[in-house]
């Protein structure tokens, strides 16, 4: 079976920072896609969470107001809807902190762009296979999943892996079967 051919990883994450995060307000945090398969669409979720600065170098994320999804086929805009806590199953306050997440600045050091980079380059190993469905994937694919677990919750926002838990559960029960 051919596999589907989907847009590169950060081309779509520069389609969330253009057209979804600029109609929303100030202060907003891009959390990493979320891939989804909704029917026959194949779609790239992303979180935006308020957020607070406090000391320097940390941020205060707020649970996610808005999902933006994207084509991952197309690369297109799809859509942009509020969202509050319970629609990801979660019991949080609105507006008040869930945890810390490190600044801008403190992402743009060469270790941290190094692991973003190559955490890009997983989603676009995986995704491919992920949209196959493929459950029997060869070794190197299953060493990718498991790095991608790894990378993604080093570089991950903590306060938000809940909220990519439930949205993406499909997606992570995927990765950690084929990882075994």
């Amino acid at each position: 079976m051919p596999k589907t051919k989907i847009q590169n990883i950060t081309q779509i994450i520069q389609i969330a920072t253009i057209y979804p995060a600029s109609a929303l307000p100030p202060q907003m945090h891009q959390a990493y896609p979320i891939p989804l398969i909704n029917g026959s669409e194949i779609l790239l979720a992303f979180l935006y969470s308020p957020l607070i600065v406090s000391e320097p170098g940390s941020l205060q994320l707020c649970p996610p107001s808005y999902i933006a999804y994207i084509d991952a086929t197309s690369g297109k805009f799809k859509q942009l809807i509020a969202a509050k806590p319970s629609d990801f199953g979660l019991d949080h306050a609105i507006n008040l902190p869930l945890g810390t997440y490190i600044s801008r600045p403190q992402r743009q050091d060469e270790k941290y762009i190094n692991a973003e980079a190559h955490l890009f380059q997983a989603y676009d190993l995986l995704l491919p296979e992920y949209i196959a469905s493929n459950k029997t994937v060869e070794q190197s694919v299953k060493v990718e999943a498991l790095d991608f677990l790894a990378r993604l919750e080093e570089l991950g926002e903590s306060p938000l892996l809940p909220y990519y838990e439930s949205l993406g559960k499909h997606f992570f029960t995927w990765l950690r079967t084929i990882s075994v």
